[in-house]
């Protein structure tokens, strides 16, 4: 169970680093679908709100990676709560996103 566990540990950490990248350092071509001919009435709202949802997913990522490991006679219920805390915050930054970019 360790590749696994690394493996949702290095996904994590790359997804909550492109957050803060979209967040605090305004780095807008990692938003899915930004176009810099035609962007949002405001950026810096969209930004924060992808940012800070990638963050959350990939700090739940990076604790379910740890679980995993730590208690890997439990990994089916650890991916089982980790999808039913992921699916609902990936569907609020989706919805959140289209909200910000108009």
């Amino acid at each position: 169970m360790l590749w696994p566990s690394v493996l949702l540990v290095v996904i994590g950490l790359l997804n909550a680093g492109c957050g803060y990248l979209i967040w605090r350092r305004r780095v807008y071509g990692l938003i899915a679908g930004y176009d810099p001919r035609h962007p949002p009435p405001n950026p810096e709202r969209l930004a924060r709100w992808i940012g800070i949802w990638s963050i959350v997913i990939g700090t739940w990522c990076m604790s379910a990676g740890v679980a995993i490991a730590l208690l890997p006679q439990r990994a089916g219920l650890i991916v089982r709560v980790m999808a039913f805390g992921i699916l609902p915050a990936a569907a609020i930054t989706i919805v959140g996103a289209f909200k910000r970019a108009r």
